[in-house]
């Protein structure tokens, strides 16, 4: 079975299953990697075995990774199945609070790589070093052009999504690369748009409340 990255998760135990450090890190581990065991896995995230063995058996529970084939116990080989990306929910309070613990656990995530990354960016040839994108932009923009300038970077890395999904050849010369960008207003919300949002929340509450009989 082939990696999706995009594949949006809703099952709220499937969401906190994944929202864990080291198995947020097994995940990525997997997709850049290929199918790897859990001795494997444990020796480059400095993780034991063991440890790895029983955040693998999650993260299979819950249909993120399946087994390659081949070796027992330990020394089974395990490939990924599907990322980590979800949509948030206002009608599921259980999906929210989950959703909302693997955002955090993702953002550490990011942060963690970024500082990784200022650490050891001269150990990188220069081509690389040049080729880094660290980028600030205000800018002054409608919730829809916003929209469109996330789908468009979206469609920049298409062309790319096969090699991680083991249906394109991956160049000799490549190697793995993260790549973060934010978008989102910095001034506070109008009033309008704060009663709207409150006016929201409000009917979905009442949407979820037992009728009298």
């Amino acid at each position: 079975m082939s990696f999706d990255p995009v594949q949006h998760v809703t099952d709220p135990r499937g969401l906190r299953a994944v929202a864990h450090p080291i198995r947020l890190a097994l995940l990525e581990l997997l997709a850049y990697e290929g199918p790897l065991t859990a001795t494997e896995a444990g020796e480059r995230l400095g993780e034991s075995p063991a440890s790895c063995s029983f955040h693998l058996r999650q993260l299979a529970r819950y249909g993120f990774i399946e087994e390659a084939g081949g070796g027992s116990g330990r020394q089974r080989p395990w490939r990924a199945v599907r990322g980590a990306a979800f949509t948030p929910s206002d009608t599921d309070p259980a999906a929210a609070r989950a959703g909302a613990a693997l955002t955090h656990v993702v953002e550490e995530r990011w942060r963690e790589l970024v500082q990784r990354w200022h650490a050891t960016s001269r150990s990188y040839s220069v081509e690389w070093q040049d080729s880094a994108v660290a980028t600030y932009r205000p800018m002054f923009m409608t919730a829809q052009e916003l929209r469109a300038v996330g789908e468009a970077i979206d469609a920049l890395f298409e062309p790319y999504r096969d090699r991680m999904n083991g249906t394109a050849a991956r160049p000799a010369d490549g190697l793995p690369v993260a790549f973060v960008a934010y978008g989102f207003p910095v001034s506070p919300p109008t009033l309008d748009d704060t009663g709207a949002a409150s006016k929201k929340r409000a009917t979905a509450r009442q949407s979820r409340r037992p009728k009298p009989r």
